[in-house]
């Protein structure tokens, strides 16, 4: 279950460098 949010916040830190 820790690694599901893990995993959220690095596809929130990828989305951020997508939107760079």
């Amino acid at each position: 279950m820790m690694n599901i949010s893990m995993n959220i916040y690095v596809v929130r830190m990828v989305n951020l460098f997508n939107l760079a």
